[in-house]
């Protein structure tokens, strides 16, 4: 028996265990690390993949808003014949839907 009560066989499954544990973390920071990295990638290919786009909106419109959701840019357009809500695809530069905003019919 070792000093404390402890025996060396449970003293070595101790000391294994903590070199298991510390393997775990350093294989886990390395994972977390390497992520990191791939999502900011992602995020630079995206903006840059934009190019021109050209989008049509009705005469007098202007845009009131605009926010990216991950890889969609969507455009509030506000105009005389209602308003409109554009979703573009950043990735491909391609209009993705419109969603036309209309008066509700009493």
């Amino acid at each position: 028996m070792a000093a404390g009560g402890w025996s060396q066989r449970n003293i070595r499954a101790i000391k294994a265990a903590v070199y298991i544990m510390g393997v775990l973390i350093v294989i886990g920071m390395v994972a977390l690390v390497a992520a990191i990295i791939i999502k900011a990638e992602r995020g630079k290919t995206a903006a840059a993949g934009l190019g021109d786009l050209k989008l049509a909106v009705p005469a007098g419109a202007s845009i009131t808003g605009s926010h990216l959701d991950g890889d969609r840019l969507i455009i509030d357009i506000a105009s005389p014949q209602g308003g409109e809500v554009v979703i573009v695809d950043v990735r491909k530069g391609k209009v993705l839907g419109r969603v036309k905003l209309t008066p509700a019919a009493k």
